[in-house]
């Protein structure tokens, strides 16, 4: 799976680099705003379950000692 994203991500950058090389495609301002808001959701969410992470004995506790409710709590928070 590693290696057909990868593959597929380097695909993709070859093929913008000689799109933007050869002056047959110029981003627009929609793709920057675009790529902004997700690196920032992506921080928040990586915050969000980096604290869940940290908290987890006491999110534990809560949850009776179940780890399937620990990990869909956490998995819940990151994506909220």
């Amino acid at each position: 799976a590693i290696a057909t994203s990868v593959a597929a991500w380097m695909n993709t950058a070859l093929l913008a680099m000689t799109l933007l090389a050869r002056g047959w495609y110029t981003p627009g301002p929609r793709l920057v705003s675009g790529v902004v808001r997700a690196a920032l959701a992506t921080a928040i969410m990586s915050a969000a379950v980096w604290f869940m992470l940290q908290n987890l004995p006491e999110i534990r506790a809560e949850l009776w000692d179940s780890r399937i409710a620990s990990a869909a709590a956490i998995v819940f928070a990151g994506g909220v």
